[in-house]
């Protein structure tokens, strides 16, 4: 998985060369990378990204479309991928949409209505937030010139910071409702059994009492538990593949662009329920 991913980044890059400059990396690199990747891995075409794209961002959305855009969108995204299920049914492929066709209908252990359900959670989880994510951390380490030099100086520096940049700066908040089993005191706070909590998880990694000065973005931080990801059952279970794509992508910047810098500053998406640049310059 690793060396397809590096050579889908390669091709990208290839295109970023060839731009005229200033150059957007979003839709250079940040989105056409995790879409190409979620679309592969499902047995999505390529050919229908843009379609997908649109239908992810309504899915996110708060205040930049109506209900009945929102609605629309479901409605149609739900549509495509009922009609990829028959298809693949017809035809399937080496890809996880074909295994779980083949495990519902040799097992019994998905519904049709389950199977597009899980494989619309797929697409939008496996793509948008991973998109958002490489944007994100572009933004970071362009931000300081320094940032930048560290990697170029030090390019073995990369999973570590790629870790560092998941724990610094979270896309969106996540907060996840817990009920507490039995009595317990957090932060001064008395939480009773039964009483229910939201934990938020961009808040537990900047947490004092786990990470030495939380609020500083230190690329060489050697102990990181963060939550980037999530914990326990809530783990991402695409979080291997979001890694590689942080990883690979980074350092083939660094590596083929190593004087990348900011040429403008970032245009950030709005009314959506996750904060990243919808827009990023760069020049070389």
């Amino acid at each position: 998985m690793r060396s397809d991913v590096a050579r889908l980044v390669d091709g990208l890059l290839d295109r970023l060369a060839a731009h005229d400059r200033p150059a957007d990396l979003v839709p250079l690199l940040a989105r056409p990378l995790p879409l190409a990747v979620i679309c592969d891995l499902l047995g999505v075409p390529r050919a229908d990204g843009d379609r997908l794209d649109a239908w992810c961002d309504a899915l996110r959305n708060l205040t930049a479309a109506s209900d009945a855009e929102v609605t629309t969108a479901v409605a149609e995204m739900t549509g495509y991928l009922t009609e990829l299920v028959t298809a693949k049914r017809r035809r399937p492929g080496e890809d996880v949409l074909s295994t779980l066709i083949a495990a519902r209908d040799e097992g019994d252990r998905l519904s049709q209505d389950e199977l597009v359900s899980f494989a619309l959670v797929l697409l939008a989880g496996g793509y948008g937030t991973t998109a958002d994510r490489l944007a994100g951390s572009a933004h970071l380490l362009l931000d300081d010139p320094e940032r930048w030099g560290q990697l170029v100086r030090a390019p073995a520096m990369i999973p570590r910071a790629v870790e560092e940049l998941l724990r610094y700066a979270q896309t969106n908040v996540q907060a996840n409702l817990r009920v507490a089993t039995e009595d317990v005191r957090i932060g001064g706070v008395r939480v009773s059994a039964g009483e229910a909590v939201m934990a938020v998880n961009s808040s537990a990694n900047h947490d004092e009492t786990v990470f030495d000065t939380p609020d500083i973005l230190d690329l060489a931080r050697d102990h990181n538990p963060h939550l980037g990801f999530g914990h326990g059952v809530h783990h991402c279970v695409g979080a291997p593949i979001a890694r590689v794509q942080l990883q690979e992508a980074v350092a083939a910047l660094v590596r083929r662009f190593p004087g990348l810098r900011a040429a403008a500053p970032p245009q950030w998406k709005a009314g959506l329920k996750t904060r990243a640049p919808r827009s990023l310059p760069v020049a070389w």
